[in-house]
């Protein structure tokens, strides 16, 4: 997935869809590469996510911090029965949304990002979005409404990272978005329904200390022994850490 600019100076989401030897999948969209624009808006590239029955799924943000989550076919084709001819936009009034994660759940799709309102863009929270397979809100998650994840002892903060467990249950991992104070970092495990879950460090979250995880979008993974493994960084040093699930 990659952000070129195009002679009408807006940013263009570009998909490439590759074979096993490395080269185009040429039966993907327009020889592998596939071009999209969300309503003639510039957008930044978020990341892809390959669903068990094949579909693909895009999200990316546009520049005032919505974001769309666009689903493909095999062939590069936008799936007409995903939400808007195979478009959901995630847009709010009173709030931004950055996405930075999406995961595959045996009922459909969660969202995980930042947000901040509108009125106060210096405090951001994470915040998490349920998404049916056919690209509604899902309204056994929260009923319908965003997840907003406040960790007093880390402000502001941000969630890049979210892993479900075969049980359906949702890991997420965030951090403090400023370097004043010291890096702070956190997990948590909510429900399938969005709900945290109070078995789970206090009410659903821990800290991580001064462990913080990185943002790379596959930073965080589940052991077969169900340890929570966060690739990240202490001090100056990368490392990986376990966490008991």
């Amino acid at each position: 997935m990659d952000q070129l600019q195009s002679l009408n100076g807006l940013w263009t989401t570009y998909t490439t869809k590759l074979m096993p030897d490395g080269t185009l999948d040429e039966r993907f969209a327009e020889r592998g590469v596939r071009e999209f624009q969300h309503h003639g808006q510039s957008t930044s590239p978020g990341g892809v996510l390959m669903l068990k029955n094949g579909h693909l799924v895009v999200f990316s943000s546009v520049l005032n911090n919505d974001v769309f989550i666009a689903c493909f076919d095999s062939q590069g084709v936008l799936v007409p029965d995903f939400a808007d001819q195979g478009v959901l936009t995630l847009a709010y009034d009173d709030k931004t949304y950055l996405q930075f994660s999406l995961v595959e759940t045996p009922t459909g799709l969660v969202s995980i990002g930042s947000t901040n309102l509108r009125s106060d863009p210096n405090i951001s929270h994470g915040m998490m979005v349920g998404i049916t397979f056919n690209g509604q809100l899902d309204t056994t998650f929260n009923q319908a409404k965003p997840v907003i994840i406040t960790f007093p002892a880390i402000s502001p903060l941000q969630c890049h990272q979210i892993v479900c467990q075969p049980d359906a249950k949702l890991v997420i991992a965030g951090y403090r978005a400023a370097s004043d104070p010291a890096p702070q970092g956190m997990i948590g495990r909510y429900l399938s329904d969005g709900t945290p879950d109070n078995s789970f460090g206090q009410k659903g979250l821990a800290s991580t200390g001064t462990f913080v995880h990185t943002s790379s979008k596959q930073g965080m993974a589940l052991s077969p022994k169900r340890r929570i493994v966060c690739a990240g960084r202490h001090d100056k040093h990368g490392v990986l850490a376990g966490f008991l699930g």
